[in-house]
Order: structure tokens, then C-alpha cells, then sequence
């Protein structure tokens, strides 16, 4: 996992040949006036979906990972707390894998980390990085965010 604002969103360019595009569609748009959708930039090889939600007490998110995507997570208005920890420290819930790339693991984890991300900030997720995205920082609140999926 790494997490970062997108300022320096150049520093990840060279982590994976999709990246620059991917970092170039984060920062060359009005995102504040885009509505909520998938939005292509790349075929499926990398694409963005629009989310507009609510966050969620801490115990209603879910672990999750994805085999064929890498997640690049990018707030655009206000602030959710997400969580990391290594999938190997993880049991199997729901593999969707077949159907929709991810998969769901039960909540009790023996060790994990907490990044709080705000506007501006972004979360990179690779395959191995089990994450908890969604997740109130102190109380629920209306978060808009851009997932751009990133084929690995």
C-alpha cells in the first residue's frame, strides 16, 4: 500500500507501465463535476469509477483484495479512513473473483494499519494489499472518490 498526495503523483509513474496515464487522468480533470460512473481511459486495461457514498462505522467495511486490478483510490471531497494489512494474515469470506475480481475476508485480523485519506490524498492497492476501504474517520460522512483500476 502506499498513500501520498496527488502532487506527487509523478513520484509513482515508473511503478507500473499504466500508471502515467492513469495519474494523468487523476490530474487533468474537474473531478468536483464529474458524476458518479465508469469513465474509460484505457479500455479495460484502465478505467475509473466515480463514487459518491456515505462513509461507514469501521465494523460494517470489509477486507478486500483484487487479482486482475490494481486499485488507485483518490478522494475528491471529503475524508475516509481505510485500512491495510497483508492478505496472507487473512481467511476467505466470499471470493468473487470469478464474477467481479475481488475478494471478501472475515474481519478479525491479528495486525493491519489505518490511513485516514482527504482530499487530494490517494491510496495505491496492490493485489496482496488486503484493504477496508469506506471506513468513518470519528463519524459518517459524504465522501466522493475515484477508483481508477489499473490492469496488472
Amino acid at each position: 500500500m502506499i498513500a501520498d498526495n496527488i502532487r506527487n503523483a509523478s513520484q509513482y509513474k515508473n511503478l507500473n507501465p499504466c500508471f502515467e496515464k492513469a495519474f494523468q487522468f487523476l490530474t487533468s480533470n474537474d473531478h468536483k463535476v464529474l458524476d458518479s460512473g465508469r469513465y474509460e481511459i484505457d479500455g479495460d486495461n484502465i478505467f475509473a469509477n466515480i463514487q459518491t457514498y456515505e462513509t461507514s462505522l469501521w465494523e460494517d467495511s470489509n477486507w478486500e483484495t483484487h487479482a486482475k486490478y490494481i486499485d488507485i483510490q483518490y478522494i475528491v471531497e471529503g475524508k475516509e479512513k481505510i485500512g491495510w494489512c497483508d492478505s496472507n494474515n487473512l481467511t476467505v469470506k466470499e471470493n468473487r473473483l470469478a464474477d467481479s475480481d475481488i475478494i471478501y475476508y472475515e474481519q478479525e485480523v491479528e495486525a493491519s494499519s489505518e490511513a485516514v485519506l482527504s482530499e487530494g490524498e490517494f491510496g495505491i492497492f496492490f493485489p496482496s494489499d488486503a484493504h477496508r476501504p469506506c471506513g468513518c474517520h470519528q463519524k459518517p460522512s459524504h465522501v466522493k472518490k475515484i477508483v481508477v483500476k489499473v490492469k496488472c
